[in-house]
């Protein structure tokens, strides 16, 4: 929860804050540690606006929400699953690319050696 959280808040805070929240999810957790100082930006429902879109902006830190509360906290590397994606998009582009070239170079080997065997046949029926 604290990961989805600290990346929702890097989405919408300053540099700094998100500077310190990337050297803190850099840490080490262990059981029993408190949950790091995070402000986070989030949407709430104001019913003083009204109108289709009745939210605002508001302030939440990490401390008002684990305030007397256990959470469990895990991390997937997302930025790698976009790296692999990318490479492998890459290595799909290039083996691609390879098909093409190889069946370009059949297409072309194909019309030199039908070109080859047509001269041949038409200078043999000229002869007879």
């Amino acid at each position: 929860m604290i990961l989805s959280l600290l990346t929702t808040a890097s989405a919408f805070a300053p540099s700094s804050v998100v500077k310190m929240a990337t050297r803190t999810m850099a840490m080490v957790a262990k059981e029993g540690d408190m949950a790091p100082m995070v402000t986070f930006k989030c949407r709430v429902r104001d019913e003083k606006i009204g109108g289709d879109n009745p939210f605002t902006w508001k302030d939440v830190t990490s401390a008002d929400l684990f305030k007397g509360k256990r959470a469990v906290i895990f991390a997937l590397p997302g930025g790698m699953i976009i790296s692999i994606f990318i490479i492998i998009i890459i290595i799909i582009i290039i083996i691609i690319m390879i098909i093409i070239i190889i069946i370009i170079i059949i297409i072309i080997t194909i019309m030199i050696i039908t070109s080859f065997y047509s001269n041949l046949l038409i200078n043999s029926l000229t002869w007879i």
